[in-house]
């Protein structure tokens, strides 16, 4: 499905594919993905957190390193 969120660095909308099987579903929400903003005037990764409808609840600068709680935490590019 496609989302859409603020980048944190550079303040621009950022859209991404996010899929099910994308999510850590066996720990605790809100779960984790790491996006890289795929846009030439930024380019950095981010942390975005989901909960459990598949709606993004937050998103962080850089790639978090409290997520070590889940089993993976997947890494996905934007389309923008």
């Amino acid at each position: 499905m496609l989302k859409i969120t603020v980048c944190p660095h550079c303040g621009k909308y950022i859209k991404f594919l996010i899929h099910e099987e994308d999510i850590d579903h066996s720990t605790r929400y809100p779960a984790p993905i790491f996006l890289r903003h795929n846009s030439p005037d930024c380019g950095k990764w981010l942390t975005i957190y989901f909960d459990s409808k598949m709606r993004v609840s937050n998103a962080f600068k850089d790639k978090e390193q409290t997520v070590n709680k889940w089993k993976f935490v997947k890494e996905i590019h934007s389309v923008n």
